[in-house]
């Protein structure tokens, strides 16, 4: 008996109708094999800024080396509060590659929405955009969050990024006060 699957029609013949679930181990030799092959290609394009399959490639070795100098277990899990920023990627990568679980956290959560995942979780980590820092700010201390890394929406979109930093901060007002003690980035105090 014919399955029906009518969508299938519709793909071009370049496209596999199905796949072998068993060709990668894990996700990461997916990507290795994407980096390497379309290494100058483009990635992801955002606000008018192209990054190349490498530079995604090294930003995540670069996220996986720092993470694993933190000294966490192999398997821990590592927080990643952030909207579709260009960074999300490689950090999320990064995360993988270093042998840790990435736990995402919809930026929109309420503190105590936040306290619950960071504590269910028991990441020691979190990488957070500096727009919902106060969220983490209110329960951090209820959390076994032990390092927080820092990021702006502009991020990783040089020159633009400036400007979209600028916009989000100073215009649009859209980053509410906080204090945070941060391994990387700046206080917002």
């Amino acid at each position: 008996m014919k399955e029906n699957k009518p969508w299938l029609d519709h793909y071009p013949s370049t496209v596999p109708k199905t796949i072998d679930p068993d060709k990668y181990g894990n996700l990461i030799e997916l990507y290795e094999e994407c980096f390497n092959r379309y290494r100058m290609h483009p990635m992801s394009i955002c606000m008018g800024v192209t990054h190349t399959y490498d530079d995604v490639d090294k930003a995540s070795l670069a996220v996986a080396a720092w993470l694993q100098a933190q000294g966490l277990p192999k398997g821990s899990l590592v927080a990643l509060m952030m909207p579709n920023v260009p960074q999300y990627l490689p950090i999320m990568i990064g995360i993988l590659r270093a042998g840790y679980v990435c736990t995402p956290i919809n930026p929109l959560y309420t503190g105590r929405e936040l306290r619950h995942q960071l504590n269910d979780s028991g990441a020691q980590i979190i990488f957070i955009v500096d727009n919902f820092a106060q969220a983490l700010e209110q329960v951090v201390d209820e959390t076994s969050i032990n390092r927080i890394v820092l990021s702006k929406m502009g991020d990783m979109m040089g020159l633009k990024g400036m400007l979209v930093n600028t916009m989000i901060r100073q215009v649009k007002r859209l980053v509410p006060k906080y204090i945070l003690t941060i391994l990387f980035g700046r206080s917002n105090a």
